[in-house]
């Protein structure tokens, strides 16, 4: 069987070097900028159908995945399949946790603060992102936060049972135990998952709803 004679180049990473086609698809569907959209950017991120105007240097800077793919010498892309004269980079995630990751290189502390904790789409971001850019510094953030939610010792357990009991949403902590049961598996934390499964158990009961 031939194969399609237009193909996007993948890295290892999952992230696709934009094509020809690249522009094609972006016809077919509505492609909005986000907020971080910079004027003096050098190339544009393309997460769904949402586009981030960045720049490379930031990238690599954070990134050791971007910073290696930058580094290698890149294939001219076709006129009509850049953006504001910026090649295209194709990421296959979603555009909610780019812009969290974003937020975290532009916005610095404002965007993040370590004391504070992380809301569960944070901690989603930061644990996939960070692993699959190799951004160790939100990685292991992410991991220390849940490690910390999610503790092994009955000591560390006992507090943030009796810390969670003042919260009085308590679907928002079964939700939140669910996507932590989720992440625990998907990233290999098996460390928070009794607690993570004993969380979502105990308040999905219609005893505390």
């Amino acid at each position: 069987m031939s194969e399609p004679a237009s193909k996007r180049r993948r890295t290892e990473s999952g992230v696709e070097e934009g094509s020809e086609s690249d522009s094609e698809n972006q016809t077919a569907m509505k492609v909005k900028r986000s907020k971080y959209w910079f004027d003096d950017g050098n190339v544009v991120l393309q997460a769904e159908n949402t586009q981030f105007r960045v720049h490379r240097s930031m990238m690599a800077h954070h990134s050791k995945v971007f910073k290696d793919m930058f580094g290698m010498p890149q294939p001219e892309q076709a006129q009509d399949a850049m953006v504001d004269g910026c090649p295209v980079v194709i990421l296959g995630d979603e555009p909610r946790d780019v812009e969290l990751v974003l937020a975290v290189f532009y916005d610095n502390v404002k965007a993040l603060d370590f004391r504070k904790k992380m809301t569960v789409f944070q901690l989603g971001a930061y644990l996939q992102l960070g692993k699959k850019y190799e951004i160790e510094y939100l990685q292991n953030e992410a991991l220390k936060h849940m490690r910390g939610d999610y503790p092994t010792t009955l000591d560390g357990w006992d507090e943030t049972f009796e810390r969670q009991n003042i919260d009085s949403n308590k679907i928002r902590l079964s939700g939140v135990a669910r996507s932590v049961i989720l992440f625990g598996h998907s990233m290999f934390v098996l460390s928070v998952l009794p607690a993570a499964y004993f969380t979502y158990v105990v308040y999905s009961s219609p005893i505390w709803i």
